[in-house]
């Protein structure tokens, strides 16, 4: 987004300075940043120059840890930003025949968040994910071929898995298939019990897209109905935000998806 028309991920942060900022008398906060992308089901870091693929490990807390994925500490809003735009000029695009830069990969930004109350000594750590999923691609539309052929069917299997854990979720299976490629695996404290989870669905009103439209408004009605028990045995669901873009530049839809949990 731009400075005077913020996006999803300036929003959020935007919001979460500010209460920062609110309790500064009483709450010392450290906020840090990273983002990758999964490109062609390789894990890249964004804010580093290498286009290594990078493992996915278990730490020591039960946590998804990606080793070697840098870390930036950041202290005001205007050193997000400059980050977050260094990240998204790596980002992997192309032009199509549907979009004039489309996204060949799903970015996730993380934002680690440890805070220590000055009269306790309380210590309480949090991420917020912002989930940047690329859209599902019509390979007969787009004109893919060759390499973005590729990285369309990559994008399209990430999805379908998605769309496969959603629906385990939405049945309640004993096994989620949260393993069955990078997409899903990073997701998967996103979408567990434990975490609040926003999805975000924004839709261009164009009457030439209204199988991309219904199929993102589809996959929007599925997760909401998704009963998730967290380990208080309380059960959350997910909550869905749509939005209207009237812009012709922009991909028909898009999908983001925020999730916030206590470490």
């Amino acid at each position: 987004g731009l400075p005077n028309d913020p996006g999803i991920y300036q929003r959020s942060l935007i919001h979460l300075f500010r209460i920062a900022n609110e309790r500064l008398n009483d709450i010392d906060y450290t906020i840090s940043v990273s983002m990758l992308e999964i490109y062609n089901e390789k894990i890249r870091d964004l804010l580093s120059n290498s286009k290594n693929n990078l493992p996915i490990r278990i730490g020591n807390d039960g946590m998804l840890d990606i080793p070697g994925l840098l870390v930036l500490n950041v202290s005001t809003l205007q050193e997000v930003q400059e980050v977050l735009k260094k990240g998204q000029m790596n980002r992997a695009s192309a032009t199509t025949d549907l979009n004039d830069r489309s996204s060949r990969s799903h970015a996730i930004v993380c934002v680690r968040v440890r805070s220590v109350n000055r009269t306790t000594n309380d210590i309480s750590e949090s991420r917020l994910n912002l989930v940047d999923l690329a859209g599902s691609e019509r390979v007969s539309q787009s004109g893919a071929t060759g390499q973005q052929l590729k990285e369309a069917q990559c994008i399209n299997r990430s999805l379908s898995e998605l769309g496969n854990v959603v629906s385990a979720l939405r049945q309640r299976q004993q096994h989620i298939p949260f393993r069955n490629c990078q997409l899903t695996r990073l997701l998967e404290n996103c979408l567990n019990g434990d975490s609040k989870t926003l999805v975000v669905v924004q839709l261009a009103p164009d009457t030439t897209a209204i199988q991309e439209i219904l199929s993102s408004l589809n996959f929007a009605d599925k997760l909401s109905k998704v009963q998730r028990r967290n380990q208080s045995s309380k059960t959350s669901q997910i909550s869905i935000g749509l939005l209207s873009t009237p812009s012709k530049h922009e991909r028909h839809c898009h999908v983001w998806i925020l999730a916030f949990y206590v470490l």
